[in-house]
């Protein structure tokens, strides 16, 4: 397999795109699901895709598509329950070392930071500093302990919950579900967790949610009422076919379905009696008008010239997949020199737990002799990948000894051949 020259980077994503879909909509059929409900801000591509792919079947009407403005931030305050009772652990099973002042950021109460810790006598050295271990620190503790924090906190977990069970029923004339079914990139599921914690207060023991995302790492709190599948790949409760290809390097997903506006930070109740969601400034526009919409611009055609092609036709999900493993492998086990640089000019933004932007291409150029040799045999002494990063693969091209890369994708595409097969 060898590196392709390409001006159109990561074209070859519509594939699996255009598999993930297919298998989307084979399982909301298969389920008799009425109402899809796409997560934002990269459900909106996902909608987009889905939508053209009804479009272009023989059922085009039978499932609505609709655009869900959810973060794990805008959702973490209503999933919330009394403070006494309260763990975090949504936050803190993901992000433990950091500040006070990021955990009241990540609860959307940073607008009211300087009261809260006015009132809790906590310095702002002392909320801006990184604690090694939040939740079992003696400035949380303290904060916790406050009445004017415990006080905002119920007063905002309700307000807050009330505005969501007004939004989500915007979707359903007015009268909240009991049942969701709801669509994202993936990973872990936090959003649907935290949306799961809410509804179940709302709705009683009959809430449910069924997940369906491109793929899945070690989810967690998952059970017959908070469903959850990877539908491209997943690591539960085996890797899937194609798992080490398809989850080589996830960040392409995230980046190449842009955002379209600021992420939701809360959910309010307007001047008309109307839910509205408050958003974060759009800080990462420039990046994405200029770098990412036009290549998304270019995959969201090559989407649609594929629905156009296999409409009518009885394509197999195993031609699919073994097409879209072919080509996803090519992309992040052979890029292309502008591929490479292209993924390493773009940045990503978290917006929960951290919050900060970083560039994919943190470290610059390619190391040198003495520094790959050195990285070469923490590699053989600890028998796994030294601080991975986002892309094994391009982390072993530019920083172990000429060659070990090439190893590596050999022996990834070696063990795609004992995966099991495809559905």
């Amino acid at each position: 397999m060898t590196s392709e020259k390409t001006s159109k980077p990561f074209l070859d994503l519509a594939l699996s795109l255009y598999l993930f879909t297919s298998r989307l909509h084979k399982q909301l059929a298969s389920e008799g699901v009425k109402d899809v409900y796409f997560f934002s801000r990269e459900g909106a591509m996902l909608k987009d895709m889905f939508d053209v792919y009804l479009e272009k079947s023989n059922n085009p009407g039978t499932i609505r598509s609709h655009y869900l403005e959810v973060s794990r931030r805008s959702t973490f305050m209503p999933s919330l329950g009394p403070l006494r009772e309260e763990r975090f652990s949504v936050l803190f099973r993901q992000y433990r070392r950091m500040s006070l002042s990021s955990f009241l950021k990540s609860l959307s109460l940073d607008e009211q930071e300087r009261e809260v810790f006015e009132a809790a006598e906590i310095s702002d050295t002392e909320a801006r500093s990184i604690q090694d271990d939040l939740p079992t620190s003696t400035v949380f503790r303290k904060l916790l302990g406050t009445q004017f924090f415990q006080s905002l906190y119920e007063s905002q977990r309700t307000q807050r919950s009330a505005a969501l069970a007004d939004y989500l029923s915007c979707f359903t004339d007015g009268k909240l579900p009991t049942s969701l079914h709801v669509v994202d990139v993936g990973w872990k599921g936090s959003i649907q967790d935290n949306l799961f914690n809410w509804f179940r207060r709302q709705a009683g023991p009959e809430a449910r949610i069924d997940g369906y995302y491109i793929g899945l790492v070690s989810p967690e709190l998952v059970d017959g009422h908070n469903r959850k599948m990877g539908l491209l790949f997943s690591s539960t409760p085996h890797p899937s076919a194609g798992f080490r290809t398809f989850n080589e390097n996830r960040s392409l997903y995230e980046v190449l379905l842009p955002a379209r506006h600021g992420g939701p930070r809360a959910y309010e109740m307007g001047a008309e009696g109307k839910a509205v969601v408050v958003r974060d400034p759009f800080n990462e526009q420039q990046m994405i008008d200029k770098y990412v919409q036009p290549v998304a611009a270019v995959i969201m055609e090559r989407f649609l010239l594929l629905a156009e092609k296999f409409a009518g036709r009885d394509v197999s999900d195993r031609w699919l997949f073994e097409r879209s493993l072919q080509k996803h492998a090519r992309m992040v086990f052979s890029p292309s020199d502008d591929e490479i640089e292209w993924m390493l000019s773009v940045s990503h933004v978290e917006n929960f737990g951290v919050f900060e932007q970083s560039k994919f291409g943190g470290r610059s150029g390619r190391d040198s002799l003495p520094q790959r040799l050195r990285y070469t045999i923490q590699l053989l002494r600890h028998r796994r990948l030294v601080d991975p990063g986002f892309w094994p693969y391009l982390t072993l091209r530019r920083r172990a000894l000429f060659g070990v890369h090439t190893l590596y994708r050999i022996f990834r595409l070696w063990q795609n051949r004992f995966a099991r097969g495809a559905k």
